[in-house]
């Protein structure tokens, strides 16, 4: 199934739904499966859909990064969905889908910029590092790249090891910043 992410408030939803030849086959939240989904009509900004044999018509309105004013890596992304009917109208605020490299990770974690090799690991858990320290070294388009601390701390985490081959993105060393207390 197609999943969304959603959330309202402090309540994160899940919405899946799936189509089969072209009709609405499955559709849930949070993984309760809705019975007998039908779906009668989709157009720009209206839904007209059945559950459980109660037909309902839906006006559905995106609102994008560049409407709200709120920055995002897809500015085309929708951000806001309102959806009003009947009962009123609700407001969710729309997860991307794809996030940027970076943006969930723990603070102080050094990443794969590009995908390779690590060759050497110059650093363990508990080792106390400088800014400019090289952490690490991978070999990544046949060339050697040494992966340095970008802030003084201590070494809390180390996810590789020589030989490893890791992705874009991943996380390769973790440093805990030293107050400068």
């Amino acid at each position: 199934p197609q999943r969304v992410s959603l959330r309202h408030g402090d309540r994160q939803l899940e919405v899946t739904y799936r189509f089969e030849r072209q009709a609405l086959a499955s559709l849930g939240v949070d993984g309760a499966e809705f019975e007998t989904p039908q779906l009668h009509s989709v157009s720009e900004g209206r839904v007209d859909l059945a559950v459980g044999g109660v037909r309902r018509q839906l006006d559905v309105r995106l609102q994008t990064a560049a409407t709200t004013g709120t920055s995002s890596s897809a500015d085309s992304e929708p951000v806001l969905v309102s959806v009003s009917g009947r009962h009123g109208t609700v407001t969710f605020e729309r997860a991307p889908r794809f996030t940027e490299p970076g943006s969930m990770l723990e603070a102080g974690s050094t990443i794969a910029t590009m995908p390779g090799t690590i060759v050497a690991v110059n650093v363990a858990v508990g080792d106390e590092v400088n800014a400019g320290d090289v952490l690490l070294v991978m070999e990544a388009m046949k060339m050697e790249l040494s992966i340095a601390a970008t802030t003084a701390g201590v070494v809390t985490a180390v996810a590789v090891a020589a030989g490893d081959t890791v992705d874009a993105g991943a996380v390769l060393v973790i440093v805990d910043e030293i107050d400068a207390d």
